[in-house]
């Protein structure tokens, strides 16, 4: 019997895993492009599918504002993301406040992630990717790591950020035999491996053709996070 891909409540409806706002509307592509091929739902009850609306909008945000994300990205920038700028001028305090910044000798702009929600919503897409293979509920900690961030803070942001890219790295060959999924490559491709029996998880994603980001859930690690 199916439950919900969050937790084990009855599902009442389905839930688009990633979110479907990341995917480009047939609208704004061109004629006869399409980055809505075969999209994975999974089930959901109530809760988890109607609570988190504004935070999908705010994964979308992020993502999109990477420095290493792809024309798709842009797309939506210009066309989604400001139709709803424009209709709901509020909506740029999602941002919070913006710093001029030169990074690779490109003058851009730089806001300060709220990593609580950008986590959470990644680790739904996790858990969402594990049901959609597995057809069980994965309830256990998750954690996200991606060498998209850029470390501003703690007594060695540059260690840090080494470690990310340490962590892309020790991911991607570890899961290079795996399949890579994704029918819109343009916008999410994955890769998942459960760890020993069922025991731990990690599943690469990457959006918009360069931001990677990894989740992982194994109890030692979560247990050093929380005495960290």
């Amino acid at each position: 019997m199916a439950s919900c891909y969050m937790c084990h409540a009855d599902p009442v409806t389905l839930e688009h895993v990633p979110p479907l706002c990341l995917f480009p509307e047939p609208k704004d592509l061109s004629p006869g492009e399409d980055m809505r091929r075969n999209l994975i739902t999974v089930p959901s009850c109530e809760a988890h599918n109607l609570r988190k609306s504004g935070d999908d909008e705010y994964l979308l945000v992020v993502l999109v504002a990477g420095i290493s994300a792809n024309a798709a990205a842009r797309k939506q920038v210009s066309t989604k993301l400001m139709r709803a700028f424009k209709k709901r001028p509020s909506k740029y305090g999602m941002f919070g406040k913006v710093y001029e910044i030169r990074l690779f000798g490109q003058q851009t702009g730089m806001f300060f992630v709220n990593r609580s929600r950008f986590d959470n919503s990644i680790q739904s897409v996790a858990r969402g990717l594990f049901y959609h293979h597995y057809g069980a509920t994965w309830t256990d900690p998750i954690l996200v790591f991606s060498p998209a961030f850029l470390i501003s803070s703690g007594p060695n942001p540059l260690d840090a950020g080494r470690a990310l890219q340490a962590i892309d790295m020790l991911t991607s060959t570890f899961l290079a035999s795996q399949s890579v999924h994704g029918d819109n490559p343009e916008v999410f491709t994955y890769q998942l491996t459960p760890l020993g029996d069922r025991e731990g998880l990690i599943v690469r994603m990457v959006f918009y053709g360069g931001i990677r980001i990894t989740a992982v859930s194994h109890p030692r690690l979560t247990a050093q996070a929380s005495d960290a």
